[in-house]
This record gives C-alpha cells, sequence and structure tokens, in this order.
C-alpha cells in the first residue's frame, strides 16, 4: 500500500496583524505582527484581466522592466487561452544593458528566522540571475548564476552550490536566521550550504528580490515564491525534487517525494511511503500549545497506517484501524475520527495540543472530532509510519 503526506505544519501561534492599510511606498517598511504564518506566498497564477492587452502588472510587486517583460501561459485571453490553471510564468530578458526586476515587500522581520522557498528553471543558464533576502537597501542573503552554476553569496566570493541543468526545474529553500546572520542554503531538498554568513549585516529583513542578468539574456521560469516564519516544522515539500527526501527529515526504506497531480501547481509534490516506510522529523520541544497539521492520502484504504507527534512521555496519534481513521488514547484504545473513510481522497487533520493542560483536540476537514487525547510532556517529534 501507499501512503502521500501533502504537507505538513507545526506551529505554536497564528498569524496576527495590527496593522494599517498597506504604504505603497516602496522604500517603506511594513510592520506587522505576524509570529506565525505566511510573509508571502506567490504562484504568479491569473497575472492578467482577460480583456488586459499590455503587459500584465504584477499585483503587490515593485517591478522594473527596463530589461524586458514577462509573460504566463494561459495568457488569459478570451476565448482561445482563458483558463483557471497556470502552465507557467516566465521574466523575458532581452537586454544586454538592464535586468528584468521583481521585488516584494514583507513584513519586516527584526529577529528570529524566516524561510524563502522559491522554484525556477532555465531554458539556458542566465549569467546574473539572481534570488535575494534584503532589507530596504543591501543583501542579506543573495543566490547568483555564474558560470553555468548556482551560487551563493558568501564572504565576497560566490560559492557554487550546483550545476544548472537546461530545462530542469530546481527548488530552492534558504532557512535565513537574523539573530545568529546566517543563513542555511537547500537546493531540491538536499543541504548545500549550512552557517552561509549574511553578504551584509543587517537589522531586518524587508522584501525579496528576484532578477534576470544585467548583461546576459534569456528567459527564468518561476513557479513559486514563498516566504514563511514562525512555523516548529513547516515543510510542503514543494522546494523538492521527485525521487529525494529533504535533508532535515530521516527515512526508513523507500520513503520518496514524488509527483501527485490532484491540484494545479506548483504544489503538486507529495512524500510517498510504500511497504512498511517512515519518515520523521526532528523539533525543538515545545511545552506551549501546539498546532500539527498535515494532509494523508491513501490511494486504496489499508490498516496500519500511523501519524503521530511524540514527546518525551506520550504524543498524538492517529491510526487506521478496521476501516476508520482514529485516535489512540492515552489507554491504547482506538477512538474513531472518520468512520469508513474513503481511499485515493485526501484527509486533512489539524490537532491543538496543549501539553500543560493535557488535553488535544482533533479536527478531520475543517470539522471538529470528538475525540480528545492528553498529550504531556512536549513534542519533540513528527513522524509518519505506513505498515505493510
Amino acid at each position: 500500500m501507499t501512503t502521500r503526506t501533502l504537507g505538513i505544519l507545526l506551529g505554536t501561534a497564528l498569524a496576527a496583524s495590527t496593522a494599517a492599510a498597506a504604504d505603497t511606498n516602496p522604500d517603506t517598511p511594513l510592520i506587522r505582527d505576524v509570529r506565525t504564518g505566511y510573509l508571502m506566498n506567490c504562484t504568479f497564477r491569473a497575472i492578467r484581466p482577460y480583456i488586459w492587452k499590455q503587459v500584465p502588472i504584477l499585483s503587490g510587486w515593485d517591478t522594473d522592466a527596463r530589461g524586458g517583460s514577462w509573460e504566463s501561459s494561459p495568457s488569459g485571453f478570451l476565448p482561445d487561452t482563458f483558463a483557471f490553471h497556470k502552465d507557467w510564468f516566465k521574466l523575458t530578458d532581452t537586454s544586454t544593458d538592464h535586468a528584468v526586476i521583481l521585488r516584494r515587500r514583507i513584513a519586516r522581520q527584526t529577529s528570529g528566522k524566516i524561510t524563502l522557498e522559491a522554484r525556477f528553471m532555465l531554458p539556458n543558464p542566465l549569467e546574473g540571475a539572481a534570488w535575494q533576502l534584503r532589507d530596504l537597501v543591501q543583501v542579506a542573503v543573495g543566490l547568483v548564476v555564474q558560470d553555468g552554476n548556482l551560487c551563493c553569496e558568501s564572504s565576497g566570493h560566490l560559492r557554487p552550490l550546483v550545476a544548472i541543468e537546461p530545462h530542469r526545474e530546481y527548488g530552492i529553500r534558504v532557512d535565513a536566521d537574523l539573530d545568529t546572520q546566517t543563513s542555511a542554503i537547500f537546493v531540491d531538498g538536499e543541504l548545500k550550504a549550512p552557517g552561509v554568513p549574511f553578504v551584509h549585516p543587517v537589522r531586518s529583513l524587508d522584501c525579496v528580490l528576484i532578477k534576470t542578468g544585467e548583461t546576459s539574456t534569456g528567459d527564468l521560469f518561476l513557479s513559486l515564491v514563498r516566504v514563511v516564519k514562525g512555523y516548529a516544522v513547516h515543510e510542503t515539500f514543494a522546494a523538492c525534487v521527485p525521487g529525494g527526501v529533504p535533508s532535515d527529515w530521516q527515512t526508513r526504506g523507500a520513503a520518496r517525494v514524488e509527483t501527485l497531480r490532484s491540484a494545479s501547481g506548483p504544489d503538486v509534490l507529495s512524500l510517498q511511503l510504500n511497504d512498511g516506510n517512515d519518515a520523521a522529523t526532528q523539533f525543538p520541544p515545545s511545552t506551549t500549545r501546539t498546532v500539527w497539521e498535515f494532509k494523508l492520502l491513501l490511494p486504496e484504504k489499508c490498516d496500519g497506517a500511523v501519524a503521530e507527534i511524540t514527546g518525551p512521555s506520550q504524543g498524538v496519534k492517529i491510526v487506521t484501524a478496521d476501516g476508520d481513521f482514529c485516535l489512540v488514547d492515552p489507554q491504547g484504545k482506538h477512538v474513531p475520527l472518520v468512520s469508513n473513510y474513503r481511499g485515493n481522497l485526501w484527509y486533512a487533520f489539524k490537532v491543538l495540543a496543549d501539553p500543560l493542560s493535557g488535553r488535544a483536540e482533533v479536527f478531520v476537514n475543517g470539522k471538529p472530532t470528538q475525540a480528545a487525547v492528553g498529550p504531556g510532556g512536549g513534542f519533540r517529534q513528527r513522524q509518519v509510519d505506513q505498515a505493510g
């Protein structure tokens, strides 16, 4: 049997905002109170009103089109190329004097960690193409294409991470830590550069900048740009590669990331487990109210699938047994969450666990269940198993 897990979110608070209306001045920081949540989640879908014949305006982005333009497919024109999905979005650089530049502000971050995820494809190496996390003036973390390689900027030089293959899509992830002024850089889920010092010391992170090369010409395809903060674990596998596993996950057996086109891209990657495989990841102990979310699909019904969050003494375990999704209570009994669940259907689980009170509430597909359990002792690990 096969288990697919689409994504895992684990946080200790929800996003909050106390800001007034957004300031449209690109040189003014966005001040928001966001403790946990998405600071940006852009897939460049539906960028053009269907009657708009000019170059589309990219809502939320500060743009410089002196070096070329951008376009997506389907273009959105009625009647032949109007659609509700997106095949691709690209920047096209036709100038040897200017780059095409996209810059987007995020809620100002002055401490802690944030994570940038992006997916891109180059038909041919585009010298000087770059992805940056910045304050309002200078670069903190920079990735750049040089000599056919994707490189990171480090201590005044460029450090090659991976050779770029034409027409191959890559996923990149940057974990930037403002407190230590360092970043960890992943390519296709693999940790390539830990502890990279910031290019320039910065007191805040305020924006993401993406550009083509100043003197080179060509296309840069973008399918995802995302920035998140505050999660103990945030994994949607969108920055991974089919056939691989993120470096910060431990697996047993043939657990791997694979494509399952059950949604419009780019979020079509999920973790696939077969024949008794399992996968787990660690996170710092949490003794406060914790939110655990994940999505699970079983192509065929089977008993023995397990998803759990564990602590030193007890955790929360969800299993399949006798054709039901069940919560395992402290006495080891199975408490049904979904009776007679369906195969080949995504189920979204949300667990609100409070170690201090010893209670855990469970929601399935947005609906509360009657099941509750006492986790106790804090949580350290999130794991998915599949019994053969």
